[in-house]
């Protein structure tokens, strides 16, 4: 079923709760309320403090901004968008000189720069626990300048099975989709395919447990980002934020006018080639399958890179027209072999495309 977090409910979060969220001690909040008069949250039945998400969110940017060195005093009374342009603000003056450059800032100072206000993201997850480790995490500092809608469904499947059954659904994409995978296998590639179908341009990015590299491979060539789920809440974290900082269309920009010559090996060829006997008396056909494998993955993988500016576009261009130039370099020299070898051609007839 799904979940939506940003729910005009009175409040329903309760003290202990906010203190994972937040990373404040319940102590501590007590005492924010009491003295500083940060928030003032509502009262459950039975006398429980009860916390909106705009008090959560509040909490959590004070929190970050009183360990960069504001004194509570300064920021206690500020609203959520003044403390949110605040960080902004600080973010802008701890910048290092090549940050700033990188940020086409170098001809401000940081007094000149406005802030633009929160960027409204909306982020759907899929996937056992997945929910609740995202949602102690939105809070954080790190995504200060964000305004995250956090929406749920409980499995992949579920998920396509929503989209399928409500195309306006389908046409309003959200900013991302994180969908957590178990162990891949071809039902789950797949519904993956299916998904990418239905959001033809959505950020879409998986956190696996166990998948063969094939799978990986055919990920990335759906344009997905894929991570082990061995992250740490700060890896966790700082993924999160790229992934909802990247504009959707990153996925096919780089893509557009990209062409590169068609594959003359395919996959199961070059598993063929890097383990037959030869009249060669040397082992270079089977590193020339070997190298030929890496550099089509690299090739493929270049494509889906995270690009979040016009100069990173550029470079991940650059690294993938040197990769697909390097493999067409390998594949004649690999192809004279097979020539100089007398092997059957056929073998090679099914060649799968970029």
């Amino acid at each position: 079923m799904t979940q939506n977090l940003l729910e005009t409910t009175p409040g329903k979060y309760r003290i202990g709760a906010v203190a994972k969220m937040t990373g404040v001690s319940v102590a501590t909040l007590r005492v924010w309320q009491t003295r500083h008069r940060v928030v003032e949250p509502s009262m459950s039945e039975g006398g429980q403090r009860l916390y909106t998400d705009q008090e959560v969110k509040k909490l959590a940017l004070i929190k970050g901004l009183n360990l960069a060195g504001h004194s509570m005093g300064s920021i206690a009374g500020l609203s959520v968008d003044q403390l949110q342009a605040l960080v902004f603000k600080h973010h802008q003056l701890s910048s290092s000189p090549a940050q700033r450059i990188t940020n086409e800032l170098s001809t401000q100072t940081s007094d000149q720069i406005e802030w633009p206000g929160a960027i409204e993201k909306k982020l759907y997850v899929a996937g056992v626990g997945l929910f609740a480790r995202i949602n102690t995490l939105r809070h954080s500092f790190a995504l200060a300048q964000i305004n995250l809608e956090l929406q749920q469904e409980h499995d992949l499947a579920q998920l396509l099975k929503k989209l399928g059954n409500n195309t306006s659904l389908a046409n309003a994409q959200a900013s991302c989709y994180l969908i957590k995978i178990n162990s891949t296998d071809a039902n789950s590639l797949r519904d993956l395919k299916a998904l990418r179908e239905f959001l033809p341009k959505a950020s879409i990015a998986v956190l696996y447990h166990y998948a063969l590299a094939h799978e990986l491979q055919g990920m990335r060539a759906l344009g997905m980002e894929v991570k082990r789920e061995t992250l740490s809440g700060e890896e966790m974290l700082d993924w999160l934020k790229n992934l909802l900082l990247k504009e959707p269309q990153a996925i096919t920009q780089g893509t557009k006018n990209m062409s590169s010559p068609q594959r003359i090996f395919s996959n199961e060829a070059l598993a063929y080639l890097s383990q037959i006997d030869n009249n060669v008396l040397c082992e270079c056909p089977q590193h020339l399958a070997q190298i030929l494998e890496q550099l089509t993955s690299f090739e493929l993988y270049s494509l889906h890179c995270l690009s979040l500016s016009p100069k990173d576009e550029a470079l991940h261009a650059c690294l993938h027209r040197v990769a697909y130039t390097c493999r067409a370099m390998f594949e004649q020299s690999l192809l004279q072999i097979v020539q100089h070898e007398g092997l059957n051609m056929k073998v090679f007839d099914q060649t799968q495309s970029q």
